[in-house]
């Protein structure tokens, strides 16, 4: 059952060469480099569940996972050889993930830099990937065709396989490695066939989407219609990169008056405003000092990214 608006990738927080389609659904890569995209909606609180379905993998395959929104350097991520999800916290900011390919025997993950196996086998071409996050839990899990790795039970939030990790709003991301078949098309809920390319799933959470597989019992379709009713953020931290295609900053509704380090933001000259937060066009050291931790204020702040408000912004 499918209602409200449901998550994409955003295509003003992208690499250049990460190629989107089927609604921001589906993701390639036509570089030989890592091409980063992350997710239009942010999680702060509840617990959410997506599948990925793996179309094509010709190089490395893909990193699927969650990264922090605060103090994050996603633009570094966009086009970077060696900038993958899960690499240094310091470097990258916070992000925990899954990777199709650890060995020729198992599925792996990462995080800091560091990683390890998982229980699943690798990925191949029809597989379709599970993430189950608990936002208020501080636990992530993988599974992959219906079996969660390291005997994981999100339901009853047992054996995930990143647990503590630190309170903050995070976004869907994948990262893909090459320029030719790697394909991967994700669904937050809005189409189980995956774009008619497998029979329907008919699953939802017990209200809202439509999945493979069903979630399991708490975790939701990450769609307006599931997002909480909680405050627009007042402020909030992003890396600057120098570049008029600057970093997008996730407020979790409509941007009301705007200050980047204490710097008045004109919408329109300094950022775009966007349903839920802005992307900064602005390569101004004061808007966007590449390298550095920018710090934003929002007052005044407009309605939140709910799905009646986006239908308007």
């Amino acid at each position: 059952m499918a209602s409200g608006n449901f998550c994409t990738w955003n295509a003003l927080n992208k690499s250049d060469d990460l190629k989107t389609t089927f609604g921001n659904t589906m993701v390639d890569s036509s570089s030989a480099e890592w091409n980063g995209g992350f997710g239009s909606m942010g999680m702060s609180s509840g617990k959410w569940y997506w599948e990925v379905y793996e179309i094509g993998r010709q190089y490395n395959g893909f990193f699927g996972g969650i990264i922090k929104t605060e103090g994050s350097n996603m633009p570094l991520m966009w086009d970077n050889s060696n900038a993958y999800l899960g690499q240094s916290v310091s470097s990258y900011g916070s992000s925990y993930a899954g990777y199709t390919r650890e060995n020729s025997s198992y599925g792996g993950k990462r995080h800091d830099g560091s990683g390890g196996a998982l229980s699943v086998t690798p990925g191949s071409d029809g597989d379709i990937w599970q993430f189950a996050f608990d936002a208020d839990g501080a636990k992530l899990w993988i599974g992959k065709n219906n079996t969660w790795s390291d005997s994981g039970d999100p339901a009853n939030g047992n054996n995930p396989i990143y647990s503590s990790i630190p309170s903050g709003t995070y976004v869907s991301a994948v990262m893909i490695y090459g320029s030719t078949s790697d394909t991967f098309h994700n669904n937050w809920g809005a189409d189980s066939t995956f774009g008619g390319r497998i029979s329907a799933g008919g699953n939802s959470d017990g209200n809202y989407g439509d999945f493979k597989y069903a979630p399991p019992s708490g975790f939701l379709a990450l769609c307006t219609a599931n997002m909480p009713d909680e405050d627009v953020l007042t402020s909030t931290t992003f890396v600057g990169n120098g570049n008029t295609d600057g970093p997008f900053v996730y407020l979790g509704g409509v941007p009301g008056t705007v200050t980047i380090n204490s710097n008045a933001v004109t919408f329109g000259t300094h950022a775009l405003k966007m349903a839920n937060g802005f992307k900064v066009i602005s390569s101004s050291s004061s808007y966007n000092n590449s390298g550095a931790t920018m710090t934003v204020a929002n007052s005044s702040s407009g309605a939140n990214f709910k799905y009646a408000n986006a239908q308007t912004n």
